[in-house]
């Protein structure tokens, strides 16, 4: 895939959520759920959720330019990289919290479908 001008975050949440509407379908794809907090804090609870059964597949999209091969990359731009992927696996751990504190009872899909999701089937 070649793009003309610099790609972004949300360009690759795009593509993954284009993926993951071909794979799963479309009807079952949850992008960016929003959840509010007891604080009153508005809080993503993942970039997108996908409810198959009694499975919530959770994907949290971590994007990092990378100029270099990784045969000419040093030990510090593999751990510029880890970072970025631990950043994104902490990120998934708010899907959980959210969960626990039930504050993620109702799921639409972009068409503002609800889906059908049932926390209390969910295995962590």
């Amino acid at each position: 895939m070649q793009f003309s001008t610099p790609i972004t975050g949300y360009d690759v949440e795009d593509i993954v959520e284009e993926l993951c509407r071909i794979i799963y379908l479309a009807d079952f794809v949850v992008r960016s759920p929003k959840y509010t907090k007891q604080s009153g804090k508005a809080k993503e609870a993942a970039d997108f959720l996908v409810p198959f059964n009694n499975t919530l597949l959770a994907f949290q999209v971590k994007s990092k330019k990378e100029i270099k091969p990784a045969t000419e990359k040093k030990e510090i731009d593999f751990q510029r990289i880890n970072v970025k992927i631990e950043e994104g696996v902490k990120q998934l751990n708010t899907i959980k919290r959210a969960l626990n504190a039930n504050h993620l009872l109702e799921l639409s899909n972009v068409a503002g479908i609800r889906i059908p999701f049932k926390k209390g089937s969910l295995k962590f």
